[in-house]
């Protein structure tokens, strides 16, 4: 059978929105509308079913979002990211990551020590903690808890540039070039 959609169930209104994720709960979805002439860009996470506002973020230096919720739908890690850096400094353009709770009521931009991408970023598969891969190589791996994006745990500098956890999330693999 076709499943096509044939009408809107729920419409975001937002302007241009570029990019959006629902959370694995279903509960929340978040978009993200890239900056464009001269007004900064925009992240706003929604309640599901009503469409509530529950966060709104302007921001600048964002023409692509990527979203990566946690498993339970709590929490989701934004990374915005424009693709050329105006300083100079880097050939990949520059990107900046959050920690926000679905509900609004915490958002923690992510400072990193060194510079450089974001390489990867994963939820470990209960949502207790995030492994954030970042940096130019050999890059660095930190281990995060999400209740206020507290760093537990760095793993090093290394050629990394993938993480993987096992299902069950006892066993957190670290691989790359």
């Amino acid at each position: 059978t076709d499943e096509t959609p044939t009408r809107f169930v729920k419409k975001i209104d937002q302007a241009k929105v570029g990019n959006f994720a629902v959370a694995p709960s279903g509960a929340y979805v978040v978009a993200g509308s890239p900056e464009g002439g001269g007004q900064p860009g925009c992240v706003c996470v929604y309640s599901l079913p009503d469409m509530k506002v529950t966060l709104s973020r302007s921001m600048f230096k964002c023409e692509e979002f990527d979203f990566n919720w946690d498993p339970t739908g709590r929490y989701v890690l934004l990374q915005a990211s424009v693709v050329s850096d105006q300083s100079g400094d880097s050939y990949y353009g520059e990107s900046h990551s959050y920690l926000v709770h679905a509900n609004g009521t915490f958002t923690q931009r992510l400072i990193f020590q060194n510079k450089g991408p974001i390489q990867d970023m994963a939820w470990e598969p209960e949502g207790k903690c995030f492994v954030i891969i970042q940096g130019h190589m050999p890059a660095l791996a930190s281990l995060y808890l999400p209740e206020g994006c507290v760093k537990k745990f760095e793993f090093g500098r290394a050629s990394w540039n993938r993480i993987r956890w096992s299902p069950h999330g006892r066993f957190l693999l670290l691989g790359g070039f």
